[in-house]
């Protein structure tokens, strides 16, 4: 043992069963005294095509032997793989071959206190790979903004788009786009409730991108694009009398939990928080979105102005 790892006093053991372990991790047979280089490991097959896993036998020294008055022999290492019929007379066939170290192994000044039997773990097979599901049956996700007048919610869309569109959208072989669900959650994440609001049920990242800028074209209930609905709700009296109610918050959180986006989509254009009650995040980590466009004054036309948001 000591000719392979060294002479490490009382350590020389767990020296030696770390370099049985790592040949069992890589499979891979380290030099030793029949082994001028590094070899590979190769697995054994039974008859039926089984394949026995690979074991290491390492000796622990243990209380200080005589030396063997006839000279010492040669140490058989731990990086020695042999087959089990050679180790032990009466050893199991059904052993794979072993990185063994004999009794004599510890250089003659030393006795074996334990023999360690280390075998590989069985192979897990691995799930296969996740993949997304075909185009159409993809989770539907709805899309919530909010802004304090309609060109502000009108330019809060744009910019959005154009941050969506520039991240790829997974078009033309450009960048994967941003997940649907990470951007969804994180819309409804920490944001002002505003009073001019937009809901968009979509499919795909690139979906959302073309509705938000046909809003941003064309906003106002009614003339944007299909399916993008906006309400504005500055002449409203104030929140629904349900507002804050925690039984409102419970039929909430069951329509988020049941996925009833059209009910949430008309809570939302008639006034109500549903981003008050959020279900857990089932995508990756967030991403980052650009902001809510907010203005200190209004972006109404107005002398020497084009009415253009800023």
């Amino acid at each position: 043992m000591a000719a392979l790892v060294g002479d490490a006093g009382a350590v020389t053991g767990a020296a030696a069963l770390v370099r049985a372990v790592g040949q069992l991790r890589h499979a891979v047979l380290l030099a030793g005294p029949d082994r001028p280089a590094p070899a590979a490991w190769e697995p054994v097959r039974r008859d039926d095509g089984t394949v026995l896993p690979r074991r290491a036998l390492v000796s622990v020294p243990g209380p200080a032997a005589p030396a063997d008055p006839a000279g010492p022999t040669d140490a058989v290492g731990p990086a020695d793989a042999v087959d089990a019929a050679d180790t032990a007379d009466g050893a199991e066939d059904t052993a794979a071959p072993a990185v063994t170290d004999g009794a004599d192994g510890a250089g003659g000044g030393e006795g074996v206190g334990a023999v360690l039997v280390v075998e590989e773990a069985p192979a897990v097979p691995r799930a296969p790979a996740r993949t997304g599901p075909p185009p159409g049956t993809r989770p539907a996700e709805l899309v919530l903004l909010s802004a304090a007048t309609p060109a502000h919610l009108a330019a809060t869309a744009g910019r959005l788009a154009a941050r969506l569109s520039d991240g790829g959208g997974g078009r033309d072989g450009g960048p994967a786009a941003p997940d649907l669900a990470a951007v969804a959650h994180e819309l409804r994440l920490g944001r002002a409730v505003l009073r001019c609001r937009l809901a968009v049920t979509v499919r795909t990242v690139a979906e959302l991108a073309d509705a938000l800028a046909g809003f941003a074209a064309h906003p106002g209930p009614g003339t944007g694009p299909a399916g993008v609905r906006s309400a504005d709700l500055r002449g409203a009296a104030g929140p629904p009398l349900i507002e804050g109610l925690e039984e409102t918050r419970a039929y909430v959180a069951a329509l988020w939990q049941g996925g009833r986006l059209e009910q949430l989509t008309r809570l939302w254009l008639a006034g109500a928080d549903v981003c008050a009650v959020l279900p857990a995040h089932p995508g990756p980590a967030a991403v980052e979105l650009p902001a809510t466009v907010l203005r200190p004054r209004p972006l109404e036309p107005g002398p020497g102005t084009d009415g253009a948001p800023q």
